[in-house]
């Protein structure tokens, strides 16, 4: 997971307050891990009259059918989310993307920003997979 630490340039005072030197500023320092993106992408094939083209055939898959874990060059990644896409109803449209994240308890939550707010969703809900999110 990644590790935030803060740390004022004047004092080297930690996150916990302020040091005898600080002025109040704090920097952030982000140390992430190796990451795992993987995309998924449907056929793409003719989908109107007026010769427009799109992905039209998704991947769709329940949230749960996802693995949790995948092993790559003898690496272990966890499941941390998935971004799925609603496609659109007309041709003029452009559809809709969604985010998922799983919870460290199993749990699914969607990040929408067509919602007021993080909602919890079922894990048996079908998604269209646009991009699945693996790390360590």
């Amino acid at each position: 997971s990644s590790l935030f630490l803060f740390h004022c340039p004047l004092c080297l005072y930690s996150s916990a307050g302020y040091g005898p030197l600080c002025s109040g500023k704090k920097s952030r320092q982000v140390n992430v891990g190796p990451h795992l993106l993987i995309e998924v992408v449907g056929e793409e094939r003719l989908h109107s009259a007026r010769g427009e083209f799109g992905v039209r055939d998704a991947v769709k898959s329940p949230l749960n059918a996802i693995p949790r874990q995948l092993t790559f060059k003898n690496v272990t990644f966890n499941l941390r989310g998935v971004v799925g896409f609603v496609p659109p109803l007309r041709d003029s449209d452009i559809g809709h993307y969604r985010g998922y994240a799983i919870r460290r308890d199993g749990s699914w939550e969607i990040y929408d920003d067509l919602r007021d707010k993080v909602m919890n969703v079922d894990g048996s809900v079908d998604v269209n997979l646009h991009i699945i999110l693996y790390t360590l």
